[in-house]
C-alpha cells in the first residue's frame, strides 16, 4: 500500500472540484446559450407576431380603402342618378307651365274674340235697330204722328 499523501489527495479533490467547476462552468455557458436562444426564439415570434399584425393592418386598411372608395362612387352614382331625375322632373314642370300658359293665352285670345264678335254684332244690331226706329218714324211722321225720342 502506499503511503498516504495528503497533498495528493488534495491534488484530487482540486481536480475533482476543478472538473466540477469546468462542467459547472459549461452547464451554465450552455444555460447561458439556451437563455439565449430562448430570448432569440422569443425575439423572432414577437417579431413574426408583430409583422402579422402589421400585414393584418394593412389588410384591414387597404380593404377599408376599397370599401370607402366603392361606397363614394355608389354614393356619385346615386347623387348623379337623382340630379337626373331631378332635372327631368322640373323640365317636365317646366314644360307643363309653359303648356298651361300657352293654353291660358288661346282662352284669353278667344275670350277677347267672342267680346269682339259680341261687341260688332251688339253695335250692328243698334245699327239695324236705329234704322228700323228711322224708318218707322219716318212713317209715323209721314202719317202725322209725332214720336218722342227717350232721352239718353
Amino acid at each position: 500500500m502506499a503511503p498516504h499523501n495528503p497533498h495528493k489527495e488534495a491534488s484530487a479533490k482540486t481536480k475533482k472540484s476543478s472538473r466540477r467547476n469546468k462542467h459547472k462552468h459549461a452547464e451554465i455557458v450552455v444555460e447561458a446559450e439556451d437563455n439565449q436562444e430562448t430570448v432569440g426564439s422569443a425575439r423572432n415570434l414577437w417579431e413574426a407576431q408583430v409583422k402579422v399584425r402589421n400585414q393584418q393592418r394593412k389588410a384591414i386598411s387597404s380593404e377599408l380603402k376599397h370599401i370607402v372608395e366603392d361606397l363614394g362612387e355608389k354614393i356619385d352614382t346615386l347623387a348623379e342618378k337623382r340630379r337626373d331625375r331631378v332635372q327631368k322632373l322640373h323640365q317636365a314642370e317646366w314644360d307643363r307651365l309653359r303648356s298651361l300658359i300657352q293654353q291660358r293665352r288661346e282662352v284669353e285670345l278667344e275670350i277677347l274674340r267672342s267680346m269682339n264678335a259680341l261687341e260688332s254684332r251688339s253695335e250692328r244690331i243698334v245699327r239695324d235697330l236705329e234704322a228700323i226706329l228711322a224708318g218707322r218714324e219716318q212713317a209715323l211722321n209721314s202719317l202725322g204722328i209725332k214720336m218722342k225720342r227717350p232721352q239718353a
